[in-house]
């Protein structure tokens, strides 16, 4: 019996033969042709002439097997006897077995299609002569281009042939694979006296074409076969087909059900494999690690080098080199699913040095997914070699090689490919090692391809390369030519596209090339209002880079909005930093509601005006931070204030601001009791070596505590002494610094 496979192919032939099945108009002989047409009647114009010629070269010398197989479609589309002629001479060519086939395929191809090959009788003799060839792809393809002929014409000869004891065994059994792929009752009736013939290669082989074409189970007796034979009498051609096209559905459907349910016993056997596997991995320590993974990576088995390829991937310590030896000879093995992922491996290790090995492997990859792989493992292992301090040393021909591929991937019509091309050269160019012109020339190549991009409105393929342009625009030696280039297609892009990737793009390649100059451009073009949140994020980084006060305003406006409030603080924030104390100052009172800004900016003033030595204003600023810190109940930093004031002081009155903005908070009954006792506390274990001149302070902060410290709240001795309070307070709470 054959395999499974081999079953669900024939089953979809004897399919599509059933749903293309139409009956042919007989042709008896030569006699039932048409007569010929004069020469004057047949002869080709010039132009048709040259079509032949050049329809003959595709099918004799084409590259490919489709362009042969397109050429053979053509032709049998063609009425003329000179077509017919340069088909049958194809077939007949015994030095170019791939125009015979190509001209079958064709066939086999035009029968889908019921009229399509006139005059078929043309091809019989030398499709009958190929089922004596030693090839079995030939003897298959012939024979299922004989089903464009009729049975009556084509099923005699093969009966006669196939029950021939004078003919070779082998072109017997290659008659009956063509006889099994006619549903008539003589064919079956052929197979089934085959049987028993004497010949045993020719008896099993009968079998297995009745079981595999038409479903007659193995092992059947002459008995049954007999009444097999009785039914068939009673039925039409159309009948044997509708029973046929039944039983094949079901035998169908059987198969497709044994093989899920293999696949599925495979999977559950495989991923318990697996799992112990990883088990055993995680209980050893790195070096029987590593000895495993070099196990696993030799193995023949595809599953147990892609188990070791996904631990390789997050190995911890430095790859053994025994373990990199197989780790880059992964990259050609005969498995594509290994290959890959091998590929993705190396994109992350490429202190392995892996760029010479994966380029070589590249050169010959014929899948385009592990192609497009390779080449991204390929672009990062040079950018990681020509890195400032790579510990690398690769030879400049392999990037340049590397950069000439992605020139290449460029060109591509496959988006994917562009874009991979674009992110090679967003690596590599650039980077110290290539001359000026080399730089100005993969720019230009970006920007020229983006502009063709552009016409054919590919968007993903856009934004891939105005990214790469944009990160480009960031490096020294780019800037030159990307000034030039790059500037007018970002700024086209931001006025002229509604696509958020590529304004996002334009705005981050604007601000990468001048600062100040993109900030200019963004306020002109008022982008901090765009509708692109991605663009506004980009003029906000911008802002916090080279904005000035003209663009707090907007900025504070931002502030109580959803999503970027904390985004365009940090940018006033940098902002206010390039700024003098009244400034920040001001914008402190202005967003007074707001508390913990508030005092952050009063922070900031504070330490602009200490810095320019500005004493009244420092003073006037440090009040304000005193008062907001009180309001927030922040007792260390409020006491930490206080404390900056009264060092500075021979003595201090209850008129001193500062003492007032003291004495209002205390009297606020929504603050409470052990807040207040806090300060205090704080504010009594300030120490002085001359404290005697501290008359009217220690006055005060004996009131304070009498009237709002924890002696007042306990009902304690009010008259205490203002020293033993000092040193119970000294004992609760530590000195505070002058400003936390």
């Amino acid at each position: 019996m054959r395999s499974g496979g081999v079953a669900l192919k024939r089953a979809g032939l004897i399919i599509v033969l059933i749903l293309t099945w139409a009956p042919v108009p007989s042709l008896a002989g030569a006699e039932a042709l048409p007569p010929a047409a004069p020469p004057s009647a047949v002869a080709a114009t010039e132009a048709e002439d040259a079509q032949l010629r050049v329809l003959r070269t595709a099918l004799m010398q084409g590259p490919t097997t489709q362009s042969r197989v397109d050429a053979a479609v053509v032709l049998l589309g063609r009425s003329d006897p000179a077509a017919r002629s340069v088909l049958v001479s194809a077939l007949l060519a015994k030095d170019n077995p791939d125009a015979r086939r190509a001209v079958c395929r064709g066939l086999i191809r035009s029968r889908a299609v019921v009229g399509t090959v006139g005059r078929p009788d043309a091809f019989l003799e030398p499709l009958m002569g190929l089922l004596l060839s030693e090839s079995p792809d030939e003897v298959r393809l012939a024979s299922e281009a004989l089903l464009v002929l009729e049975f009556e014409q084509i099923g005699p000869r093969l009966m006669q042939w196939a029950r021939s004891r004078e003919m070779e065994t082998r072109v017997r059994l290659n008659v009956l694979y063509a006889l099994s792929l006619w549903p008539r009752k003589e064919a079956i009736a052929t197979l089934i006296d085959l049987v028993d013939d004497p010949d045993s290669q020719v008896a099993a082989r009968a079998r297995d074409e009745l079981h595999e074409a038409f479903g007659i189970p193995a092992g059947t007796d002459p008995q049954t076969f007999r009444g097999i034979l009785e039914k068939l009498q009673a039925k039409s051609p159309p009948q044997i087909i509708r029973d046929l096209m039944a039983a094949q559905r079901e035998r169908a459907a059987v198969q497709s059900e044994r093989m899920r349910r293999l696949a599925a016993e495979r999977d559950l056997w495989r991923g318990k494999y697996l799992a112990g596997l990883d088990r055993d991995y995680a209980r050893l320590d790195e070096a029987g690690k590593a000895k495993m993974l070099i196990e696993r990576l030799g193995s023949e088995w595809s599953a147990e080098k892609l188990w070791a390829l996904d631990k390789v991937s997050a190995y911890p310590g430095s790859v053994p080199q025994e373990l990199r030896v197989l780790l880059l000879a992964s990259v050609a093995d005969s498995d594509r699913d290994v290959r890959l992922a091998a590929a993705k491996v190396l994109a992350g290790k490429s202190a392995l040095d892996p760029a010479q090995v994966l380029l070589r492997q590249l050169e010959m990859e014929t899948d385009r997914e592990v192609a497009t792989a390779i080449f991204d493992a390929v672009g990062e292992a040079c950018f990681f070699a020509f890195s400032p301090g790579s510990p690398i040393k690769l030879d400049p021909a392999i990037r340049d090689r590397t950069l000439e591929l992605a020139g290449k991937y460029l060109a591509a019509e496959d988006g994917r490919m562009v874009a991979q091309g674009a992110d090679v050269l967003r690596k590599l160019v650039g980077l110290d090692g290539l001359t000026d012109e080399a730089v100005e020339r993969y720019a230009r190549l970006l920007a020229n391809t983006y502009t063709t991009a552009k016409e054919t409105k590919d968007e993903t393929v856009r934004v891939a390369l105005l990214n790469a342009m944009a990160s480009l625009a960031d490096r020294p030696k780019v800037q030159a030519a990307a000034d030039t280039l790059f500037r007018p297609l970002f700024e086209q892009a931001l006025q002229q596209d509604s696509a958020n990737g590529l304004r996002q793009a334009a705005a981050t390649g604007l601000l990468n090339l001048d600062k100040t100059a993109a900030m200019a451009f963004f306020r002109e073009k008022e982008l901090q209002s765009d509708r692109s949140a991605a663009v506004r994020r980009v003029v906000i980084s911008a802002a916090a880079q080279a904005g000035d006060e003209r663009d707090l305003t907007w900025l504070s406006g931002l502030l109580g909005a959803n999503g970027e409030p904390e985004s365009a603080w940090q940018a006033m924030r940098a902002i206010l930093d390039r700024q003098n104390a009244a400034t920040v100052l001001a914008w402190a009172k202005r967003l007074s509601k707001l508390e913990a800004r508030y005092r952050e900016l009063l922070t900031l003033a504070d330490g602009k005006a200490e810095a320019a030595k500005d004493t009244d204003m420092q003073t006037a600023i440090r009040l304000l931070l005193l008062q907001a810190h009180l309001d927030a109940s922040d007792v260390p930093k409020a006491a930490g204030v206080f404390t900056w004031r009264l060092l500075r002081q021979n003595d201090i009155t209850a008129a001193d601001p500062f003492v007032q903005a003291i004495e209002e908070w205390l009297a606020r009954p929504d603050v409470d009791a052990a807040r207040k006792t806090l300060l205090l506390d704080a504010l009594a274990g300030v120490k002085k070596p001359d404290q005697a001149q501290w008359t009217q302070w220690m006055a005060k902060l004996k009131d304070w505590q009498t009237r709002f410290g924890s002696a007042a709240g306990e009902g304690g001795d009010a008259s205490a002494d203002t020293e033993g309070n000092a040193a119970r307070s000294s004992r609760r709470a530590p000195a505070m610094s002058p400003l936390t």
